[in-house]
């Protein structure tokens, strides 16, 4: 299965291994930039690990509909495949992400496994 995110033990920390940033193209950077968006560092690598179910005080909030919203921790009771990324302020599905076969970037799927999902207002329809 093709793996979404970076697995920590494999990212080389080489200081001879570098790229000069300032070479870059503008659509070099974009390109990097929005890589760097897609990895997530801070949730389950792989099925021998559990969710990733931090039990923080106050999650962040953020505007949503006109209201400020945020995570709630008694989701993970509701919903216990989530796994939320505090480095994101997202959640993701983790049996989708472990399992889940040909994802497109157009399927409801891709939120859950590689975008993550954080309309706190919509969460529990």
């Amino acid at each position: 299965m093709k793996r979404f995110l970076v697995n920590k033990s494999t990212v080389s920390t080489d200081k001879s291994i570098t790229t000069n940033l300032t070479n870059l193209t503008p659509t070099d950077a974009k390109q990097l930039e929005s890589s760097f968006d897609e990895e997530v560092f801070d949730i389950s690598d792989n099925i021998d690990e559990q969710a990733v179910q931090p039990s923080i005080s106050l999650f962040p909030r953020r505007m949503i509909y006109n209201k400020y919203r945020s995570f709630n921790s008694s989701w993970y009771s509701k919903y216990p495949w989530i796994e939320y990324s505090k480095q994101k302020d997202r959640i993701y599905c983790y049996y989708c992400r472990h399992f889940a076969i040909n994802v497109s970037n157009t399927s409801g799927q891709h939120v859950f496994i590689k975008q993550g999902y954080y309309d706190w207002k919509r969460i529990n329809y």
